[in-house]
């Protein structure tokens, strides 16, 4: 399959990957120190080393007949990729349409950063959120190709 468009944000490129080498940088600090002081260096360590696994990239690749969402994780312990198909999608918006959106919205919306929201309509009513670390511009430019993909559809 051809693929139309994928997110990618330089800005958020470099703070991902600047933040693994400080964090990766902290470690091995801290493991040098570990004869000075066992326990507390391990335990800096320790929290230093779920910090790193537990950081992401996302990505949406938007291709003729579907759009894949997935986040990858450095340490590559999980990987989430979801696959919609246009043929099965109502509408997609990254505007919330509903007061039970607007609830869900308002609960995780603790933006340190680009978490933006990607809701999804199918057609037998069904709605699903996508919470994703993508700049709001590019959701856009995918939620346009989908409109127009499904009208080809």
């Amino acid at each position: 399959m051809k693929e139309l468009y994928r997110t990618f944000n330089l800005l958020i490129f470099f703070k991902i990957w600047i933040s693994r080498i400080i964090i990766i940088c902290l470690i091995l600090i801290f493991s040098y120190h570990i004869p000075q002081n066992p326990i507390g260096f391990s335990i800096f360590t320790g929290i230093f080393l779920i910090i790193l696994g537990l950081i992401f990239e996302d990505k949406i690749i938007v291709y003729n007949d579907r759009f894949v969402f997935s986040r990858k994780y450095l340490l590559n312990f999980v990987n989430i990729k979801k696959t919609f198909h246009f043929k099965d999608i109502k509408s997609a918006d990254t505007e919330n349409n509903g007061l039970a959106d607007e609830i869900v919205s308002f609960l995780s919306n603790y933006n340190y950063g680009w978490r933006n929201h990607v809701w999804i309509t199918f057609l037998n009513n069904e709605k699903k959120i996508l919470i994703v670390w993508i700049d709001r511009s590019e959701l856009n430019e995918v939620i346009t190709i989908i409109r127009k993909r499904q009208l080809i559809n």
